[in-house]
């Protein structure tokens, strides 16, 4: 359909370092999908869209994370694994912001999701304890809850990925630093 070659056409242009046009193509896809019944779809082109524009307009990037998490708990509820990234989405963006205690309640319900959908042992959950691994060494001056979370994620991530992954050099990396 038109508003997924728009998409594809945005994603290109990002990937070939033509940010403005990407970004314009990102939303012209958005454009194309309000006011259809594709709310899913809506919910990731906006997802697409604020990663697209994410180091240049934050602010922007927050809203669109944000309209995107609604509109996928209105389609999957909360929880579904799309609900869980959305969370995960918004919570990261929130991180880059500044807002620490917003964003720590959405990676623990991202967490909450992923564990129920994927089981205690799966990349996902990983991914979600290592960010909140993360907020918490940015907030906590003991270190002691980063280093349970960060530990956590790597028993994980060593038993899932080979072990010169580099997600396991940065958790690695990061409980070394607690």
């Amino acid at each position: 359909d038109v508003t997924r070659s728009l998409g594809n056409l945005g994603a290109a242009l990002l990937q070939a370092g033509q940010q403005a046009e990407g970004v314009g193509y990102l939303q012209r896809a958005v454009d194309a999908s309000e006011g259809t019944s594709n709310v899913a779809g809506l919910a990731k082109r906006l997802g697409n869209l604020a990663m697209a524009v994410e180091d240049n307009d934050p602010a922007r990037a927050l809203q669109l994370y944000s309209r995107a998490l609604d509109l996928t708990r209105t389609v999957h509820g909360d929880s579904h694994p799309d609900t869980g990234t959305a969370f995960g989405n918004l919570a990261t963006s929130m991180v880059g912001a500044g807002q620490l205690k917003e964003a720590m309640l959405l990676f623990e319900q991202a967490l909450q999701v992923d564990k129920a959908a994927y089981g205690e042992e799966h990349p996902a959950v990983a991914t979600d304890l290592h960010n909140i691994g993360y907020v918490q060494f940015k907030m906590d001056r003991t270190k002691t809850r980063a280093l349970a979370s960060f530990s956590a994620a790597l028993v994980i991530r060593e038993k899932l990925l080979p072990p010169n992954h580099p997600e396991i050099q940065s958790t690695r990396n990061w409980v070394g630093k607690c």
